[in-house]
């Protein structure tokens, strides 16, 4: 069998559980779930030494299963996995849906992620029905009849934690910040980075939010009058805190959709001055990007980064701004590097827009590899610019 997994905020937890717990009925069985490292945490492929898994990202759980060749890891983009689930058979698909607003139509309330792109061919869908899974102002609602299987259930969803950001973090905001404008379409990742820099844009006004996800850090944003109050906050899933699940409940100004709407490049392009706003793991000085491997190994994904990338760069007045700390291993390696060699490039060089650490903002549009490397030079830890410069001068004959 293949069985589908949601995951994300949508995550089935109760029905995983009891996968967890009798491990033997996973035996052959070839698992797709779209985790998401750091709030999806179950490693399908170990829960039987002749179960497989399809995923989008490589999370730490699963590193081991990995190694093995038991992890079928798909080095596509949100959009290109959406399309890829919609041309697969599917034997049971195991989702998560909110109670029944009206007799008969329940809803996938703040998780839609990929879950439509394998309803309609699944042969078998199992549904949990969960008491704190929030309904929101719009989703994607499924009717009675389309579940063969119901699970009534009432448990937390997974939560990320935005850490309180260090002084690296807050300036890398406030350099973001001067590069995002008021009214301006934005979407941010996750994690520590998008967490500063959303903090460092309260002071804007009538942004509109169009992205992947909604955060914790959108509260803020929200409480501050920062975003459109005439334009819904629009995400394929929301992702945080209890705090922020109970701030999403009923509103009506919080719209889920389908990674195939809030990825489709098309539609980005047509976003009237759309900002990207994500962070990677280093920047070579020609403007390559990686966001997913370390010294070769895979650690990650993708995700939507290029569909973003891409949307941006077609979007009128639109910019893609990447963000990362200048250093890793305690200011011991630069994230800018000359080359990046093992690791690859989840945003290509001709995609380059801007790029942001603490040290300030490298503008590589329209720039030449020579001017790239002076200006990516610039913004790298002071104690590795030397070596940069002469790395590259080197490299250049």
């Amino acid at each position: 069998m293949r069985v589908f997994v949601e995951s994300a905020g949508g995550e089935p937890s109760d029905l995983i559980e009891g996968l967890i717990a009798e491990r033997n009925a996973c035996a052959g069985i070839e698992f797709i779930a779209c985790q998401i490292p750091g709030l999806n945490h179950v490693d399908f492929a170990g829960l039987h030494k002749e179960a497989r898994s399809t995923s989008l990202f490589v999370t730490p759980e699963m590193a081991t299963s990995y190694r093995s060749g038991r992890v079928r890891f798909m080095p596509l983009a949100y959009s290109h996995m959406y399309r890829y689930l919609l041309s697969v058979s599917v034997d049971v698909a195991l989702i998560q849906v909110t109670p029944a607003a009206k007799r008969g139509v329940f809803s996938l309330g703040t998780s839609v992620h990929f879950v439509p792109a394998i309803l309609d061919k699944a042969k078998t869908v199992i549904a949990e029905i969960n008491d704190q899974l929030p309904r929101v102002g719009r989703s994607v609602d499924l009717d009675e009849a389309r579940l063969d299987y119901i699970l009534p259930t009432a448990h937390g969803l997974p939560t990320i934690d935005t850490d309180v950001a260090s002084e690296t973090m807050r300036k890398i905001g406030e350099h973001v910040a001067t590069l995002v404008r008021d009214g301006d379409h934005v979407q941010f990742g996750i994690g520590k980075v998008p967490g500063a820099i959303l903090h460092a844009l309260s002071s804007h006004r009538r942004l509109v939010c169009h992205g992947g996800l909604i955060g914790d850090p959108v509260i803020g944003l929200c409480e501050a009058g920062a975003l459109d109050p005439t334009s819904p906050m629009k995400c394929t899933s929301v992702i945080g805190t209890p705090r922020l699940y109970e701030w999403v409940r009923d509103r009506k100004d919080v719209h889920v959709h389908p990674v195939a709407f809030t990825h489709n490049v098309q539609v980005l392009a047509g976003l009237e001055r759309f900002v990207a706003i994500n962070s990677v793991l280093s920047v070579d000085l020609s403007g390559f990007a990686n966001a997913e491997t370390l010294g070769g190994r895979q650690v990650g994904g993708c995700g939507g980064l290029p569909d973003f990338v891409r949307g941006a760069q077609l979007s009128r007045g639109g910019r893609s701004i990447l963000a990362l700390p200048s250093t890793a291993a305690n200011g011991k390696m630069s994230r800018i590097v000359v080359s990046l060699d093992n690791d690859v490039p989840s945003v290509t060089r001709t995609d380059a827009d801007y790029v942001v650490t603490e040290y300030g903002i490298a503008d590589l549009k329209h720039k030449s590899l020579s001017e790239r490397a002076e200006a990516l030079t610039a913004i790298a830890a002071p104690h590795f610019r030397d070596r940069l410069f002469d790395d590259w001068t080197e490299r250049q004959h």
